[in-house]
């Protein structure tokens, strides 16, 4: 039997400032992030399965939503996680009950430790090897859909890929079945000298690109030098006439202050990037001030509440 513990069906937020823009907050997920409809979705499937244990390399989120959905059914999760993810997500990990394997000081090196190694009667969860976590972030387009229709644009953080790709699939499925007819014009939001995507999506490539020293940064999940599901990110992105969008270090300071200040909600540096990122797009005259925009909230600052308060 499936267990839900209330995931989905979180608020579209009109936007304080900006008449036209909205934030779909998953932030009012169970564990604070939309991983929780991947996990709903994976969990289960794996189990009825036959397997009894799962493996996972994230730089925080993905890992503490798995070890409490997998917990719900007495299964057991192993969470490859790098060095500088933050104390306050090893704790709900460990709370939740997974267990951490420290790896390197980057996702890429967390996401390699767990391919090279094989667990016994284990099933490899990780967003990108784990085709299932689409079907979960799917549904969030289903909800935009129901809540405004189909908007003009769709901002988003891009790390991995998997979530801009699962918001596509979401509605492509709407346009296949007659629907609508309509689809939205995807933005990716990535760090400046952190975004693969980025780049490969300008030099025309198609599957991915290979970063090297890329910096450190306050958004410990956006991170990334190669980002795993980038053929798929790439090609939502081609058939929308989408773009991605790279934000400084200081776009997710000021995000922050914009997102708790003027929209009275509380992203994490993650997720901040994407209000930096809206911020700059209206000044910018990128974004229309008469089109419809739906921006994700994707996480939750409350878990890291300490740490952004010093930062501010």
């Amino acid at each position: 039997k499936v267990k839900s513990i209330g995931e989905g069906s979180t608020p579209l937020i009109r936007s304080k400032k900006y008449p036209n823009c909205y934030f779909k907050d998953e932030a009012r997920n169970p564990t604070g992030c939309f991983k929780d409809r991947e996990s709903a979705v994976s969990i289960p499937y794996h189990l009825e399965n036959g397997f009894k244990k799962f493996a996972i390399a994230s730089s925080g989120n993905a890992a503490l939503s798995a070890s409490l959905y997998a917990r719900l059914y007495g299964a057991e999760t192993i969470c490859y996680i790098p060095k500088t993810t933050s104390e306050s997500k090893k704790n709900l990990i460990k709370l939740f009950g997974g267990k951490i394997v420290e790896m390197g000081k980057t996702y890429e090196d967390a996401y390699y430790a767990l391919a090279s190694h094989k667990i016994k009667n284990c099933v490899n969860i990780t967003p990108g090897i784990d085709s299932l976590k689409d079907q979960g972030d799917k549904i969030i387009a289903y909800e935009i859909f129901d809540q405004l229709g189909v908007p003009d644009y769709i901002v988003t953080p891009i790390a991995n890929g998997c979530l801009i790709f699962g918001l596509y699939m979401g509605f492509w499925e709407l346009k296949m079945m007659g629907i609508t007819s309509k689809m939205p014009v995807f933005i990716g939001v990535q760090l400046v000298n952190a975004d693969p995507i980025a780049k490969a999506h300008f030099a025309g490539i198609r599957d991915y690109i290979s970063l090297s020293k890329i910096p450190n940064s306050l958004a410990e999940g956006l991170v990334a030098s190669e980002s795993f599901s980038s053929p798929k990110a790439l090609f939502a992105l081609r058939e929308t006439s989408g773009f991605v969008f790279s934000v400084r270090e200081k776009d997710l300071k000021t995000g922050m202050n914009y997102a708790i200040r003027t929209e009275g909600l509380i992203p994490e540096w993650t997720s901040s990037s994407v209000f930096g990122g809206i911020e700059r797009l209206y000044e910018n005259g990128i974004l229309p001030r008469k089109a419809n925009i739906v921006a994700l909230n994707t996480g939750s600052g409350l878990k890291d509440i300490s740490n952004i308060c010093k930062k501010l």
